[in-house]
Formats: structure tokens, sequence, C-alpha cells
């Protein structure tokens, strides 16, 4: 069982490398060169918080979002015109990338997406907003508690009897391999499903690509190393294994 501070203590190492300053500050997927052009399968908006929300596709993160540009209006920090600018990136994908004439076309308001990003730092490290980030974050995790626990309760439920399963409780990597799965729910629910589905159809992969190890596990298990794969061994696995608390009080 993973209980809520761990998840979260997994998900700060994966989503921000374990960087406090990344907790309330504004992130867009990409770096400021890169802005306005296509880049892989990142197609986030607004990113924020110790497990970076999306404000483009997680509703709740959306919300506290329009509540802390909404509070800022209210307060004076932002004029209307930044205030409506900056409400229309919530449940927009990517805003740099102009998706009106093709991905490939940068926005002409690229300059000012930039100018923005900067005025969303101000505005996450306001107490409000502090407050606002760390409630909703909370949140999203507590969303995720159940359906985490009960994929870890089957994967060590089927192989914790198996020497050479990452997910047998004795095993050195054990760590990884629970923190793979926490950052593999979080990132592509789907994907955790599929990993656990099936459980009887045993392959062996070798070695194992989350250590050296071979293991006896569920199909597909070699995406777990695939997922981020240095994030979750540098970051994601001490976090879980040393107990880390997240900086963000």
């Amino acid at each position: 069982m993973a209980t809520l501070d761990q998840i979260k203590s997994v998900l700060y190492g994966t989503e921000t490398s374990n960087r406090p300053g990344k907790i309330f500050a504004a992130s867009f997927p990409v770096q400021p060169d890169l802005l306005g052009k296509r880049f892989g399968p990142n197609y986030s908006s607004v990113s924020f918080g110790s497990n970076q929300l999306d404000a483009g596709s997680n509703p709740i993160a959306q919300q506290a979002y329009e509540r802390i540009v909404n509070n800022a209006f209210n307060t004076g920090a932002i004029s209307q015109e930044q205030k409506d600018r900056l409400l229309s990136y919530g449940g927009l994908r990517r805003p740099d990338l102009g998706f009106i004439g093709g991905l490939d076309s940068p926005t002409r308001a690229l300059p000012l997406l930039q100018s923005d990003l900067g005025t969303l730092d101000g505005l996450f490290s306001t107490p409000y907003a502090r407050s606002e980030i760390v409630k909703v974050t909370h949140a999203n995790i507590a969303t995720q508690l159940t359906l985490i626990n009960n994929l870890l309760d089957r994967l060590t439920s089927a192989f914790q009897n198996d020497p050479n399963s990452i997910f047998n409780p004795t095993s050195a990597d054990y760590h990884t391999a629970v923190a793979a799965m926490i950052s593999a729910h979080n990132r592509n629910p789907s994907l955790a499903n599929r990993l656990v589905t099936n459980l009887e159809q045993h392959v062996r992969v070798a070695p194992d690509p989350l250590s050296t190890r071979e293991l006896t596990t569920a199909p597909d298990i070699e995406q777990l190393g695939k997922l981020y794969r240095d994030f979750i061994t540098t970051y994601g696995a001490p976090n879980l294994r040393d107990g880390v608390t997240v900086p963000d009080q």
C-alpha cells in the first residue's frame, strides 16, 4: 500500500526532479527556445505543483488555475486584458503551437505568452496561490490513491513469492517498481491498467529494463522502464525509499 504522502513524494521526484522552485512556478512543457515549435508528444499547457498538474487537460488543475488568475485580478495584480489572456490558457493544450492553421504554425502571440509565463510565476508565488496549489495537489493525488493501491496490491499479490520479480517486496528493485507504477498511472492510467491485466500471462524479460536483473512479470512490463526511466530511478524510487517530504508548506 502507498500512502498519499508516498505517492506525492514519488511524483515530486518524477515530475520536478526534486526541484522546490518548480512547485510554485508556472511551467510550459518545453524550454523557452522551443516555444512555438512542435515537440514530440508533449501537448500540455501551463503546469504547476509538486506533481506538475496540467491546466490544459486536468479539470481539477484548470479550476485552481482559474481561481488563482481571478484572485489576482480581483486584488489588482493584473489587468482585465491580462486576466482574459491568462484564462484562455486553461483547457488549452500547448497554447504556443497555434492549433488553428496546423500544429507547426507558431502563434503570433508567442512573445506575449513568454511574458505571461513570467507573470504567472509571480502569481503562483503569492500566499493565495501557494495554498491553492497545495490543496489541488492533494486533491488530485487523492483521486488516484485507491486506483494506484489496487494496481499495486494486484501486482504484489501476483509476484510476492517470485524471487526474480521486482514486485516481490524483498527485491532490491521493489521501490523502483512501485515508483514506476505510480508514475505510469499518473502519466497514463490506461498503460498502468494494461500492465496488470491478464497477470497469468507471465513473460520473462532479460535484462530487467529498470535495473540489470531478470524478472518474471506481466506483459508489457518493459514499458515501465521506458516511461521516464531516469526520473524514476534517480528521484522517484529514492524518494519513496527514503521517505522524502515535499517542501510545499
